[in-house]
């Protein structure tokens, strides 16, 4: 019986680390999204239970604005740190994640890890660099931010036409 046993914690591994890297692996999976407000940039990262299958958009501009897709190599999760580095699919240049897990869900992937996020040329030579707070929230974070900003919008247009008032029932 004593076989079976060190047999099977063997094959599980005994190693906590590894098992907790692979718990955190299936908390990440899902959608991230960045925003770097400098230079209206934005981020998007579809992990997938497997790195080769994930990818990461990099979309820049004010007035025409230029995405770029990277193919991810590899995803390091150990502890609060996150690292993740891809290659670029449109040109010759890769990125660089590095970054802290500040918050993850226990039951779901919502959550929240701060990064560096680095450009990197064929020569490893970083070209650029940005922080931004990549985000989880149950869904596109990007996109929900766009509706409400629209929501708002409309709510403001709808209530400048009609005049402004005093009654605050008039704006519900």
């Amino acid at each position: 019986m004593s076989c079976i046993v060190v047999a099977f914690i063997t094959w599980a591994g005994s190693d906590g680390a590894a098992g907790q890297a692979r718990t955190m692996r299936s908390r990440v999976v899902g959608s991230w999204e960045g925003i770097v407000e400098e230079d209206f940039r934005v981020f998007r990262i579809e992990i997938a239970s497997r790195d080769e299958e994930s990818v990461v958009a990099m979309t820049a501009g004010r007035l025409n604005s230029v995405t770029l897709l990277f193919k991810v190599k590899r995803i390091d999760l150990r502890d609060d740190r996150f690292e993740l580095d891809a290659a670029g699919t449109d040109g010759p240049d890769d990125l660089r994640i590095r970054g802290t897990v500040k918050r993850i869900g226990r039951m779901s992937s919502e959550g929240v890890i701060s990064a560096n996020v680095a450009l990197i040329d064929d020569k490893s030579r970083p070209i650029n660099s940005w922080q931004v707070a990549l985000l989880n929230s149950g869904g596109d974070y990007v996109h929900r931010l766009c509706q409400l900003s629209a929501d708002a919008a409309a709510k403001i247009r709808a209530t400048t036409a009609g005049g402004t008032s005093r009654d605050r029932r008039s704006i519900r």
